[in-house]
């Protein structure tokens, strides 16, 4: 019944009243949720659906926990029987069901991993520019580790699955990855080094492809870096150099220039 009325005209208005209603249980303020009428005024009309949002809204007068399971569930149901054009709009959530990935109650953490995760493999391939910045917040230094955890993955089975689109993002995304890969947490590391590897092979050049693991490498011990300028002093371009694999590079060249040594600099300076 809800799939039919997904595919209605009337499917972005119900995915509006829909995260009305998530986003007050995420943020935890039950007094609002429960007196917000509005969240399911506007689809009374749809008896189909009516229903299945009254009970949504109710749920949130009882403890957090179910709150936030029902909330998480019900947008995934949604998400799942919106058509494309309300979908757009529910991804603008995406920062709050990240916030939710690190809830202190595992139950509810791990559903808010499983629907990013889920949202982001139904993605077209070219929403890169749209989608990954949604995770901005989600990558930074002051996020909770099991956030940034979630984030990683995404993020690198972005990179595997649409490269290309992935490559117009480098710029901004190799900075806060070559911090996570520093984080004190081991498996924020360990996901933040996948995601880097993954994003550094997204650049498009051939001739720079096998220089990945090099330009990971840089990023992960400021002692890698004179080795690692050097070694990108070996890489010959035939192909054009174009922004993502400049992108790519860059960080790792900037680092050789700030380097003491003499012969660090002049590899660098060589290489730009």
């Amino acid at each position: 019944m809800m799939a039919n009325q997904a595919s209605t005209t009337g499917a972005a208005t119900t995915a509006a009243d829909a995260t009305t209603v998530v986003e007050a249980v995420m943020a935890d303020n039950t007094a609002a949720a429960a007196n917000d009428t509005t969240a399911t005024a506007s689809v009374t009309t749809d008896p189909g659906v009516s229903d299945w949002f009254k009970g949504l809204a109710a749920t949130v007068g009882f403890e957090k926990i179910k709150a936030a399971l029902e909330g998480l569930q019900g947008f995934e149901t949604l998400f799942a029987e919106a058509n494309a054009k309300a979908r757009i709009s529910l991804y603008a959530y995406v920062p709050k069901i990240m916030e939710a990935c690190g809830d202190k109650q595992k139950p509810v953490a791990q559903a808010a991993a499983a629907l990013a995760k889920n949202m982001y493999c139904e993605v077209q391939a070219w929403s890169g520019a749209y989608v990954l910045p949604l995770l901005k917040e989600s990558i930074a230094a002051k996020a909770k580790p099991e956030v940034k955890a979630v984030a990683c993955d995404i993020i690198r089975d972005f990179a595997k699955k649409f490269p290309e689109s992935l490559a117009l993002e480098i710029e901004w995304l190799v900075h806060p990855l070559s911090i996570l890969m520093n984080d004190i947490k081991k498996d924020v590391k360990d996901k933040a080094k996948d995601a880097m590897t993954a994003v550094a092979s997204c650049s498009g050049n051939q001739d720079l492809q096998k220089f990945s693991a090099t330009i990971v490498k840089a990023q992960e011990a400021a002692k890698n870096v004179p080795e690692c300028v050097e070694e990108l002093a070996g890489c010959i371009f035939v192909q054009n150099v174009e922004a993502p694999a400049l992108a790519a590079i860059t960080p790792v060249l900037v680092r050789g220039l700030n380097e003491r040594s003499e012969q660090t600099k002049q590899i660098g300076r060589a290489h730009v």
